[in-house]
């Protein structure tokens, strides 16, 4: 009885993990959005064509890793759901459990290699997106600035 309380607990984390995930997705899907709009704009400044492409081409590299990502970490979720909900069958054997837990080990085995894509590609994007600035004669400061900040300056 306790086990299959915890085990619905575990489902319910699970399925807000997924809420949170989709809310994740919806911020990065504006975003790329928003760059594609820009994009355009960003290869007709003076001098700063190559380093232009260059971001677009690390932005559409970071954004397919994302989608990688997302697939496989929702792919993941869904593992944890089932592995919860059979610790609650009381016919489950020890060799149904181990067969899901090793299928669930391995989804997170995969999203860790696309976390690590994800994370490289947007390296890249942020170094390309540097240079770009440079090029351009863009100043950009390292911290976004707040509106205290701004106060402290007048």
């Amino acid at each position: 009885e306790q086990l299959e309380e915890l085990a619905n607990e575990a489902v319910s984390h699970a399925e807000e993990r997924k809420q949170l995930t989709e809310k994740e997705k919806e911020s990065i899907e504006a975003a790329y959005e928003e760059f594609q709009k820009a994009e355009e704009n960003m290869t007709e400044v003076e001098g700063a064509k190559k380093e232009a492409e260059a971001v677009s081409e690390a932005m559409n590299k970071r954004y397919d890793a994302y989608q990688s990502l997302y697939e496989t970490y929702t792919s993941a979720l869904e593992e944890d759901i089932k592995l919860y909900q059979s610790l609650t069958q009381e016919d489950l054997t020890s060799d149904e459990l181990q067969k899901q837990i090793d299928e669930t080990n391995e989804k997170y085995a995969e999203v860790q290699e696309h976390r690590k894509t994800f994370n490289t590609h947007t390296e890249k994007y942020n170094e390309a997106k540097k240079l770009f600035y440079e090029a351009a004669g863009f100043e950009v400061s390292a911290t976004p600035e707040t509106d205290e900040s701004k106060e402290e300056e007048k």
